[in-house]
């Protein structure tokens, strides 16, 4: 009586081993493809991240870009139609749309 097999261990066949083995390795295929999706979500997560952090600190920095900053800003930002209202009506009370509309006619 030599060393006792995986399959004496568990009751189960060697080709149950073989099996277990393979669903084993299934999982892991499987959670590394979701791992590296995840990773490129974050990816791009990040730079949506960045891009609209850059749109907020160019709001901050130019009032008369303000206006034109307001659609960017609610897609990057998911901003309901109210949210980009008050934003739209914030940069018009500080004449971001003034120089806008200036800038459209001269």
């Amino acid at each position: 009586g030599g060393m006792l097999s995986a399959a004496s261990l568990f009751g189960s066949s060697a080709s149950g081993v073989n099996a277990a083995g393979a669903e084993l390795a299934r999982r892991v295929a499987d959670l590394e493809q979701r791992l590296a999706k995840a990773s490129e979500e974050r990816k791009v997560d990040t730079g949506a991240w960045e891009y609209a952090r850059a749109l907020v600190l160019r709001y901050a920095d130019d009032p008369a870009e303000r206006a034109q900053l307001v659609p960017a800003l609610g897609m990057c930002l998911k901003l309901s139609e109210e949210e980009k209202g008050r934003l739209a009506s914030a940069a018009a009370a500080e004449g971001g749309a003034a120089s806008s509309l200036l800038r459209r006619f001269f």
